[in-house]
């Protein structure tokens, strides 16, 4: 009998009860957001074109695209791609609890579940509009690889569950290598779940290894998959493309540890110091309990291990991943403390050492860890509904900012309609933080909080996007040939900052546009260098 027949693909009555109940729940937390058409600074040109199955190849992400085409035929729609992602990502967390973690379904399942569903590590991908679909779905395809693997504790078809998991794994990572980080994180949990259990560790050596091939053999193979895409040409070297030198693995070790274990403090835009102090509380009263109820002092020194090791697998992709050339995102959302990634593994160990708290002997540990899960749910609201209030408002903010500019070009006694313009904009203003309520000691926050909803560099994606005729040209560098005496004199004498007059100057070729202080020298920086180079 082939062995995939023996597996319960239905969900039993109480499950389907919690992966509704984990939907309605992010659905109340996110309803301001579903309710409004707002998108990020990547999702002007697939709003407008959509996207192909093959987009994402150019940053060696092949499968990123996949669920977005098949499901909603490569489009951003309004509620229908985070709708499908919330029920995704909420029958993931369902499935990883009750299968996964054999967390008992009782009245503790819905006060794990609930809690981890709405935690705030969801809004960096709820910024990105061209993603949400795959991002949400990819934690199901990964417990769904974990599964696969775990299978082989007690099955003897190894061969064959553990091809499904490298396979599920596989195309997972290459949609978005981070998604990685669930799947080491939980695979470690498990295994140190059934070691404090007693288990022998022989018979725990074929599922690890099983984890462990799986993870292994994905990753080779997206390694020799990139090097093919690089050759052909189809693939470009990017900044979220490039792995640490094997040589820095080592190196990269301990810092990535103490970074990881930085990052369970570190205050950060919507996640503040009450909500760090809970899921911190939540994650050492856990431990305690592993440790505690471990039954042999060998076990015991096992689980402290696995805990050490829990903070690498947490920041996994971190480890993996070389810093940029420019180090501007290692200076502005390193990757040990990128929202987006947290993502893919906190909220599951959040549900296991919730679990270890909720299950423990005692029964005021139990009800302190009903304290525990009733206050990083209503923490989980407060913050996502924030996310969603800065989020709505700030677009609207930048929106009105934009037709601002945009009715000053048109305006321009130069302006000639019809007709194609090289639009400079220098700097971008983020107006997110205006209505945000900052808390002492808060870092980081890129994406989050500071990004705003478009890209300088790309003006031609946003100034086109709602207007009849499109008038501005998709290059946007200034030739040192182009310069006229006109544009001399702005550029070294009159530029000002906006909202000021001389923050625009328009001529038959060229739009400039001076939005902010830093944007201003950083042009007259490039003019200087670009007048030095003339003969």
């Amino acid at each position: 009998m082939i062995p995939l027949t023996n597996i319960n693909f239905r969900l039993t009555q109480i499950e389907t009860k919690l992966w509704l109940s984990g939907f309605c729940a992010l659905c109340l937390a996110f309803m301001p957001l579903l309710c409004h058409f707002i998108w990020g600074n990547h999702d002007w040109l697939p709003l407008a074109i959509g996207s192909s199955l093959s987009s994402g190849i150019i940053e060696g992400r092949f499968s990123q695209y996949f669920f977005p085409a098949i499901l909603v035929m490569g489009e951003i729609l309004p509620i229908a791609n985070m709708l499908i992602g919330f029920l995704a990502y909420s029958l993931a967390m369902t499935l990883l609890a009750t299968r996964f973690f054999l967390i008992q379904v009782k009245l503790k399942t819905t006060l794990i579940i609930i809690p981890v569903i709405t935690l705030p590590y969801i809004i960096e991908i709820l910024y990105f509009r061209f993603i949400v679909l795959s991002q949400l779905i990819w934690p199901l395809i990964i417990v769904l690889a974990l599964l696969a693997a775990s299978k082989t504790y007690q099955s003897p078809h190894y061969f064959l569950y553990t091809s499904i998991s490298t396979i599920l794994l596989f195309f997972t990572i290459g949609g978005y290598p981070a998604a990685a980080n669930l799947y080491i994180t939980a695979a470690l949990l498990w295994i140190i779940s059934k070691q404090q259990q007693n288990t022998l560790l022989q018979n725990l050596l074929k599922p690890a290894l099983s984890f462990f091939i799986s993870l292994c053999l994905a990753f080779i193979a997206l390694y020799f998959i990139h090097i093919k895409l690089k050759a052909d040409g189809t693939m470009l070297d990017l900044y979220n493309n490039h792995a640490t030198d094997w040589k820095n693995y080592l190196y990269k070790l301990w810092p990535t540890i103490i970074k990881s274990a930085q990052s369970l403090t570190q205050p950060q835009p919507f996640f503040n110091f009450s909500f760090k102090v809970t899921s911190l509380t939540i994650i050492i009263l856990g431990s305690i309990i592993l440790i505690r109820l471990s039954p042999k002092i060998k076990n015991k020194l096992l689980s402290c291990s696995g805990l050490i090791a829990l903070l690498l697998c947490i920041k996994f992709s971190a480890w993996l991943a070389a810093p940029t050339a420019d180090n501007y995102f290692q200076l502005n959302d390193p990757a040990e403390f990128m929202v987006r990634t947290d993502f893919y593994a906190l909220p599951c160990v959040i549900m296991f050492f919730l679990n270890l708290i909720l299950s423990a002997p005692h029964q005021y540990i139990k009800n302190l860890g009903y304290i525990l899960s009733i206050i990083l749910l209503w923490g989980n609201l407060m913050a996502d509904i924030n996310f969603t209030k800065v989020q709505i408002l700030g677009f609207q903010a930048e929106a009105n900012l934009r037709q601002r500019i945009t009715d000053r070009i048109q305006q321009a006694t130069k302006y000639l309609n019809n007709h194609y313009y090289m639009v400079i904009q220098t700097g971008e203003i983020s107006l997110r933080p205006k209505y945000y309520i900052s808390q002492p000691n808060e870092k980081y926050g890129f994406y989050t909080l500071k990004t705003p909803y478009t890209r300088y560099w790309t003006p031609s994606e946003y100034y086109n996007f709602d207007q009849p005729s499109p008038y501005v040209l998709g290059k946007s560098t200034i030739q040192p040939q182009d310069i006229t005496i006109e544009m001399q004199q702005f550029l070294a004498q009159k530029i000002a900052v906006w909202p000021a007059l001389d923050s625009l100057f328009i001529n038959q070729h060229y739009v400039i546009i001076s939005l902010t202080q830093e944007g201003k020298n950083m042009l007259t920086q490039q003019y200087q260098k670009l007048t030095g180079a003339r003969p």
